[in-house]
């Protein structure tokens, strides 16, 4: 009898060495020796404390329970932390971090420092277009009807505007302003014609000749002066008869009329008008770089990067805000 109560004692002691390690730690096992209830997990912050920088984010985890969380910070101008554990950084400062579930708290303490170093760039992307940043982050956009980025750093331009893509990565900050244009309305406007205008030449009137009368010249009229009469001594009278009279009868002259030229009328002939088709002006063309914001007459110059260079009108440059590069202009 003392043999067998001897060993329902050791077997007593082995079960209740190997039981628990096959059963749930919150389920409770009835047996004939009991109830035998093992304690939970205990509760607590994944870390104590932590640091990050202006505008980074991080996730703040309470292990050891499924009840919900109510997290709050001391400084909400230094960090701040929503509903799921996400602290982000604002400003240069320490806070502390509590997360409270019943009536345990527990806290983490946080200190937020400034950027080890801040880019800012400044990209014009016409609507529709896309350009990649070539960076994977929390990247945010200022407006996303102006522009979205997505995760991978993919920026695609909505509307005409102007908006800031921003993340912290390694504790270096990232900002790049995105210029959306107005897109460009070509109305070709044509070069006026030139209009030759010839005033006629007034017409040759002749002016006839004047007409000449000859006026016919009176023949001259020959009267034979008759010779003296000799009266000598007693001689028979010789009587002389004289000779008659010749008088010549003019002959008309004849009337000479001259007959007027006719009078000669130049008609003008009309001159063609000559319109000339408006020939389209050639624009100039001028580089600009991808960050810059002048632009140049040449590829290469300065610091511009010749392999991101674009090509484009000088209107457009002017248009779109480029002052000229000094040493190329």
């Amino acid at each position: 009898m003392k043999k067998m109560k001897r060993a329902l004692t050791l077997l007593a002691l082995a079960l209740s060495l190997i039981i628990p390690t096959a059963v749930s730690t919150t389920t409770p096992m009835i047996g004939i020796f009991g109830t035998v209830e093992t304690a939970s997990a205990a509760v607590r912050i994944d870390r104590s404390k932590t640091t990050i920088y202006i505008g980074q984010t991080q996730r703040l985890k309470l292990a050891g329970t499924a009840k919900r969380v109510k997290w709050s910070s001391t400084d909400r101008s230094v960090v701040t932390v929503n509903k799921k554990g996400k602290i982000t950084g604002r400003k240069n400062g320490t806070a502390t971090i509590t997360a409270k579930i019943s009536k345990k708290k527990y806290t983490c303490k946080v200190t937020v420092k400034a950027y080890n170093g801040i880019t800012k760039k400044c990209y014009r992307i016409d609507a529709g277009k896309s350009r990649s940043l070539k960076q994977s982050a929390n990247w945010k956009s200022s407006d996303d009807n102006i522009a979205k980025v997505s995760k991978s750093g993919l920026v695609r331009a909505v509307s005409p505007g102007t908006c800031e893509i921003s993340a912290t990565i390694r504790y270096h900050r990232y900002i790049y302003v995105i210029k959306v244009p107005e897109p460009i309305i070509v109305t070709a406007t044509p070069t006026p014609g030139t209009t030759i205008v010839t005033t006629p030449t007034p017409g040759i009137t002749a002016t006839p000749a004047p007409i000449t009368t000859a006026s016919p010249t009176p023949a001259p009229t020959i009267t034979d002066t008759p010779a003296p009469i000799i009266t000598g001594t007693p001689r028979p009278t010789a009587t002389v008869t004289p000779t008659p009279i010749i008088t010549s009868t003019p002959k008309p002259a004849p009337v000479i009329t001259s007959t007027p030229r006719p009078v000669i009328t130049a008609t003008p002939t009309p001159t063609p008008v000559i319109t000339d088709t408006p020939t389209p002006t050639p624009q100039s063309l001028v580089w600009l770089s991808a960050t810059g914001e002048k632009y140049h007459k040449i590829q290469k110059c300065g610091n511009m990067d010749p392999t991101r260079a674009k090509q484009v009108s000088l209107t457009e440059a002017i248009r779109l805000g480029y002052a000229p590069c000094d040493n190329c202009f």
